[in-house]
């Protein structure tokens, strides 16, 4: 990656389920040189004491987002990329501000609410955790996000660990009750790249695949040898796709 800087609007990151922004170290420290590299922590993810309500909504992290920008003054469109859960968020601000996107990366994430199965899942999730099975339940969610034997496991479970627990439950509840997105990607007017990893077993590659096809400007790509987390496991290969993405014309 030793081009000069080509894209100049900021590229912003929205994190997955139960991380926060630290899960997008890797694509900060070796695209800032190259892109204005921002990431984001979501539904006060990455607190250590969250005040008052923890009560949230990806609609409400979609307005986050936004919030986020106005702070930042940062008033040009930008290019989105989330993941997972950070991935149903872009979903929604591409939905409620399409004025401030101008590219958007869609990463191991699916445009589909959950089914009566993963309703009762994350259900059943949120009561384990009151009941005080914090540990049990976040190497759970935790296991099947890399590779087998990845050298990133410990970094990945240590930021899941030290989320709080009313948060990870409230993010459960809104995981559990988003909407359907999927008539949505039809009114996505700019270039998307939807990216899936290969041994992704929470969100087959095939969705994303048949997602990309429902975007007008979709276009899709598989990483091999990658889980849910395809930035981590495949950091190299997950960079230069974005880089290639934002630096060419209509792409």
């Amino acid at each position: 990656m030793s081009r000069a800087l080509k894209y100049t609007k900021p590229l912003v990151f929205l994190h997955g389920f139960p991380l926060d922004k630290r899960m997008w170290r890797q694509q900060i420290e070796k695209l800032s040189p190259h892109v204005r590299a921002l990431a984001i922590n979501l539904g006060r993810f990455g607190t250590k004491t969250p005040p008052g309500e923890t009560k949230t909504s990806i609609k409400a992290m979609a307005d986050e987002v936004a919030c986020f920008l106005d702070e930042g003054n940062i008033t040009d469109p930008v290019a989105l990329c989330g993941l997972s859960m950070g991935g149903y968020v872009a979903l929604r601000f591409a939905h409620d501000y399409p004025s401030r996107l101008d590219k958007l990366i869609l990463a191991n994430t699916r445009s589909l609410p959950d089914n009566e199965a993963a309703r009762a899942k994350r259900n059943d999730l949120r009561k384990r955790l009151a009941e005080g099975e914090r540990q049990q339940v976040l190497k759970e969610l935790m296991k099947p996000m890399l590779v087998s034997g990845s050298p990133a496991a410990k970094e990945m479970q240590h930021i899941a660990d030290e989320q709080s627990t009313e948060i990870i439950r409230s993010a459960l509840e809104a995981l559990r009750d988003r909407e359907d997105a999927t008539p949505w990607l039809s009114e996505i007017k700019v270039p998307t790249l939807v990216i899936s990893g290969a041994k992704d077993t929470v969100i087959p590659s095939s969705e994303g695949a048949e997602m990309a096809k429902k975007i007008p400007s979709g276009q899709f790509a598989e990483l091999p040898d990658a889980a849910h987390l395809s930035n981590v496991d495949r950091p190299e290969a997950f960079n230069k796709l974005i880089l290639d993405f934002l630096t060419t014309r209509g792409g």
